[in-house]
């Protein structure tokens, strides 16, 4: 299994045969490696042929070996990545009805990090912070969308898988703290506030950015004067902003 992973989620090119012995049998010697190489690529070429029986699914070119490009695979990743710089296009280009439905439905596709159970693998690392980080960038875009229109509900649904896996985050937090402010959930604001400020701290020994203190600044100054007791801004931040990743293009409107 892992090494049709491997080869799918590198199938825009041919990898060399070295290069897929490293990454799939890190361990094996030089013979032992090919050899393996040699098995496994003809017992995917058996388990794929019933894909499309009238070709070889797994291609050798320049001496180094590739999913063909015509064969009727799907993969996951690709529809993510597509959908997702077709919704960051719309959403420069102030699209947001088109970036809301296409975000949506990249969304949809990402159910946890990329291969999370191949954990020994070096090459997995950086391809499942990619992916991490589009999915961030995604959510925090799509949030900021949804909240302007007042889908405030379907604002929290997106931004809270981001505040659990990075509950420094700031944008996503800013987006939280205006969706239950404008629902009237004023001291649930304040939480996500204070928790984004406990995250920085504890994380990165950092305070908030001036502008995550502004947001919430206007929030307190609109709390009854009874309700503020348990309300205290964080000030004098001792290092840069850190959003993961930034939201290009990010234009919300309190910030």
């Amino acid at each position: 299994l892992f090494r049709s992973q491997f080869l799918t989620a590198h199938r825009d090119r041919s990898v060399p045969r070295d290069e897929l012995i490293a990454a799939v049998w890190p361990d094996a010697d030089e013979d032992g490696g090919r050899h393996r190489l040699h098995q496994a690529v003809y017992e995917l070429r058996r388990t794929l042929h019933a894909i499309s029986p009238d070709r070889s699914p797994i291609v050798c070119i320049d001496g180094g070996y590739r999913v063909d490009h015509e064969a009727p695979v799907w993969v996951d990743v690709e529809e993510f990545d597509d959908l997702g710089s077709a919704a960051s296009q719309c959403f420069t280009a102030q699209q947001s009805v088109e970036a809301i439905e296409l975000g949506q439905r990249a969304l949809k596709l990402y159910r946890g990090d990329f291969l999370c159970r191949v954990t020994r693998a070096d090459w997995t690392t950086a391809e499942r912070n990619r992916l991490r980080a589009r999915f961030v960038q995604l959510c925090v875009h799509l949030g900021e969308l949804l909240a302007r229109r007042g889908d405030h509900a379907a604002a929290l649904a997106v931004v809270d898988p981001v505040l659990s896996m990075e509950p420094w985050n700031e944008d996503a937090a800013v987006i939280k703290m205006h969706c239950h402010a404008h629902s009237g959930a004023r001291s649930m604001a304040a939480a996500a506030y204070r928790s984004c400020v406990e995250a920085l701290d504890c994380e990165f020994g950092l305070t908030p950015a001036a502008q995550t203190i502004r947001v919430y600044d206007q929030i307190r100054a609109a709390e009854p004067t009874g309700n503020r007791s348990g309300l205290t801004a964080a000030r004098g931040r001792t290092g840069p902003r850190l959003p993961s990743p930034p939201a290009s293009g990010s234009t919300w409107p309190y910030r």
